[in-house]
């Protein structure tokens, strides 16, 4: 029976395949250990307490402890050193016999089971490592992955818009940036379009610019029938202007009328032209509940992630 060991850190950012399938391949070879090795980077530095004089290992310099300060004692030789990373394989009956004999010894202080194996005695031998394969158990281990494997940085903002307007008289429906024949048009200042709205709110919130009435207020005859095309791209110009790209932008319209299906993919295409950036529109009802259920009018609530750049 062999074991595999991930360590004692929560899990690692990336676990390579191909040293799993080494591990696997080797683990014929008999009563050994194996544990994947990356190059130290950094130089490993001896800390001295005052408390025992004890000397630990460190990443870094070699500093002593002296009351509250530390004094630099010198380096050690990173030629000479590796950090010992997961996965570790071990043959089971060997590896509880390693620990029956650390703990009759009273030796519990090995960090790794690695160390443990091989002061039982055991051989231990290394496969290749990958300074890819950190492992992740502070908050900023978890940055650091987020970063690396996700692309995520703290530099993102999310914004939220919400939009409504009751439905008027002519049929004259502008949604989405589409005109709707025989539907009845949204009551509004400008064209009404409550998709066009909520993401303008959504994006001006995301940069922290205010909302689209202290931008594009009814008081500026400029944006009197304007339509939405006009309020998006001036958005995404402001946030543009404050140092943030748009990533991207979801919008749900929520309503009876009109049917949206057949020309979502229309509606993603012109809405994404305006951003310049991936949108995904989509519809739902509130099966009869509210003014939007007995078909009064439309909302739309949006959601539009930014980046800040730099």
């Amino acid at each position: 029976m062999y074991r595999f060991h991930q360590g004692r850190d929560v899990v690692r950012r990336c676990v390579l395949a191909d040293a799993v399938s080494e591990v696997e391949n080797l683990r014929r070879a008999g009563s050994r250990a194996l544990v994947g090795l990356a190059k130290a980077v950094e130089h490993a530095a001896h800390f001295l307490g005052n408390l025992g004089r004890r000397r630990k290992q460190h990443v870094g310099v070699d500093i002593a402890l002296q009351g509250l300060a530390w004094a630099v004692l010198g380096t050690a030789d990173r030629s000479e050193l590796a950090a010992a990373q997961t996965p570790q394989g071990f043959p089971a009956t060997q590896l509880a016999q390693a620990y029956a004999q650390a703990v009759s010894s009273g030796s519990t202080g090995d960090t790794d089971d690695a160390a443990t194996f091989a002061a039982a005695g055991f051989e231990v031998i290394t496969i290749p490592g990958d300074a890819r394969a950190f492992k992740i158990t502070t908050a900023e281990d978890l940055a650091r992955a987020n970063t690396e494997l996700l692309g995520l940085t703290s530099d993102l903002r999310i914004g939220q818009g919400v939009d409504v307007h009751a439905f008027g008289e002519a049929e004259n429906l502008w949604l989405a940036g589409l005109h709707w024949p025989g539907e009845k048009e949204l009551s509004g200042h400008s064209d009404g379009d409550a998709v066009a709205h909520a993401i303008t709110d959504a994006l001006l919130a995301a940069a922290g610019l205010g909302d689209i009435g202290s931008n594009f207020g009814v008081d500026d005859p400029t944006f009197a029938n304007a339509r939405g095309e006009v309020f998006v791209r001036g958005a995404v110009k402001l946030v543009n202007e404050a140092g943030f790209d748009v990533l991207n932008v979801s919008v749900q319209i929520i309503g009876n009328r009109p049917k949206f299906s057949p020309r979502r993919d229309e509606a993603n295409r012109v809405v994404g032209e305006w951003l310049g950036a991936p949108v995904n529109v989509s519809a739902t009802t509130t099966d009869g509940l509210g003014f939007t259920g007995r078909g009064e009018g439309i909302a739309a609530q949006a959601t539009a992630l930014l980046r800040a750049r730099g």
